[in-house]
């Protein structure tokens, strides 16, 4: 049997100084005053015969940790802590991965998401009808009855203003108005109020008689188109999850195809 012999040690208990005991992957923080025995033959630590086989003993001077009681000894297993961190760190990862697995699913925001769409897909076909109502070619089948071209007779740069500036100007201009008006207002109404404010656009470039009042119609378009976007990309940021909302957008973008 080894023990320890260090100055103070077999005295009275002195609290302040503690013994320090290594015993591989165990450490133990026991008070001053005891005497540490271990096996006294084998292999000792450094692999050689006769060397010490029992715990390795190391003197330190500290005070008392605070929370810890007097006299009674400290003890870390490392072993034990690190199947502790291990277990924690797996039922982490099985939690994430479960949290993963449940909030893929976009179903649960399809009754928010497939309105929008459906608007959205609304906006697009209101403001690209126009394209698909002329023809300039020299083909004997075209009419007053299936082009608008000639029902109204403009000319070729007449329509160019008419796809473009006459919806693209007010429509900048009012995306500017709507992105703020959508940060301010209730934005289902204004989604509701933008809808309908081009459907009646699109009746009346139907019912049009003239070129000017196809502009018109072509102008009041552009301005009612502006407010569906920013109102929809508000309502998906503000009702659907962080972790869905790429999803949730690229869903809404779908739209313009």
């Amino acid at each position: 049997t080894a023990k320890a012999r260090t100055s103070g040690v077999t005295g009275a208990p002195d609290h302040r100084r503690r013994l320090l005991l290594v015993d591989r992957r165990r450490v133990r923080l026991l008070p001053a005053g005891l005497e540490v025995s271990g096996g006294g033959g084998g292999k000792g630590s450094n692999g050689k015969e006769g060397g010490f086989g029992g715990p390795r003993v190391v003197v330190r001077d500290e005070a008392p940790r605070r929370g810890c009681r007097r006299g009674v000894p400290d003890l870390i297993d490392e072993s034990s802590a690190s199947s502790s961190s291990s277990l924690r760190f797996k039922k982490a990862e099985e939690q994430v991965e479960e949290d993963s697995t449940t909030s893929t699913s976009i179903v649960p925001y399809l009754p928010l998401l497939l309105p929008l769409l459906l608007v959205y897909v609304s906006n697009q076909w209101s403001r690209s009808s126009l394209y698909y109502l002329v023809n300039f070619s020299d083909d004997p089948a075209v009419s007053p009855y299936n082009a608008m071209n000639l029902d109204l007779g403009f000319t070729e740069a007449q329509y160019g203003a008419l796809a473009s500036v006459a919806f693209t100007a007010l429509f900048a201009v009012a995306s500017l108005i709507a992105g703020n008006l959508s940060d301010r207002s209730d934005r289902k109404l204004l989604t509701v109020a933008s809808a309908a404010s081009w459907s009646v656009a699109t009746l009346a470039t139907a019912a049009g008689s003239s070129y000017a009042e196809v502009v018109a119609a072509r102008v009041f378009m552009g301005l009612a188109c502006a407010f569906a976007t920013p109102a929809a990309y508000t309502l998906i940021r503000d009702l659907v999850p962080r972790d869905r909302s790429a999803l949730a957008n690229s869903f809404y973008g779908s739209g313009v195809y």
